[in-house]
């Protein structure tokens, strides 16, 4: 039988998500990928709240050294906080904003990391749902800086089991700072006549990437509680700009045209398992994730 939706209230729905990343090895193949995204991991084509609006957040830990080059160069942050805004403007049609808090204890400031926009529907006793996504932390240039649009579905194979899938693709503007820890007067035979602690390095990705992702999902009870496998699959095609700083990183983006450029690309494959605890106000979800 199709599933229908429940019909919205007016109360407010908070929840709050603890998500305990465990990755089996590093990963320096991942440089270029968000591997810490909110797309693409379980995703499903079913609403995820019932009533007008919902809150909930997620606190993740991410190890030291598990991908290298996703951290600013200035304050590494292995916890990861972000907020969750939704609000169903119609019973097909929710918008949302997802915030990313992950430096506010290093000084840096909120930020807004994606708003989000996704239209629902049921057909043939499955769900389906098309889901756009874009950054919108502009940075001076035209458009976005990343855009996402994705196509979901999700089935009930049986009273306890059910799957999702996901396939979408990605406009990516994006660039991120790496540090060279390695000291650069030992790093050369001649010691250079301004001594420097560590070399930084601005890189700018612009390109593509195409994400699929299918889920199979045991549920254990009326609550939502379930165990999950997702493989997901992430290809990029991106031309990479990248420009070498002074001992600081620079308050303005240096200019991509003073740089080299250098054509990537890549793909990876992640497996992910874990247990998804939920309860009318909180959701434990550890899992384990291997590239």
């Amino acid at each position: 039988m199709p599933i229908a939706r429940p019909a919205r209230t007016s109360a407010q729905r908070a929840a709050l998500t603890l998500v305990l990343v465990t990755v089996a090895a590093p990963c320096a193949a991942q440089r270029p990928f968000s591997v810490y995204d909110p797309f693409y991991r379980d995703e499903t084509a079913r609403p995820t709240f019932h009533d007008a609006y919902a809150i909930s957040g997620e606190v993740s830990y991410r190890p030291f050294g598990v991908v290298q080059g996703t951290e600013t160069a200035t304050q590494p942050n292995p916890l990861g906080v972000a907020l969750r805004l939704d609000y169903g403007l119609a019973p097909h049609f929710d918008v949302g904003a997802i915030v990313d808090a992950s430096g506010v204890g290093t000084g840096r400031s909120v930020r807004w990391s994606w708003l989000v926009a996704k239209y629902y529907w049921t057909a043939d006793e499955a769900d389906y749902s098309f889901r756009l996504a874009v950054d919108p932390d502009a940075d001076g240039r035209v458009g976005f800086p990343q855009a996402d649009f994705a196509f979901l579905a999700s089935n009930t194979l049986s009273p306890r089991v059910s799957s999702d899938f996901a396939i979408g693709a990605r406009r990516v503007q994006r660039g991120f700072y790496e540090r060279i820890a390695v000291p650069a007067d030992l790093a050369s035979p001649a010691p250079p006549a301004a001594p420097r602690t560590s070399d930084d390095v601005f890189t700018r990705a612009l390109g593509w990437e195409l994400h699929v992702m299918a889920s199979y999902n045991v549920h254990l009870g009326p609550s939502g509680s379930r165990v999950f496998a997702t493989l997901s699959a992430d290809r990029g095609d991106y031309t990479l700009h990248q420009i070498a700083t002074a001992d600081a990183v620079v308050d303005e983006e240096p200019s991509a045209a003073d740089g080299v450029r250098d054509h990537y690309r890549g793909g990876v494959v992640w497996l992910r398992q874990g247990l998804d605890f939920a309860r009318p106000s909180y959701r434990v979800s550890p899992f384990v994730g291997v590239p």
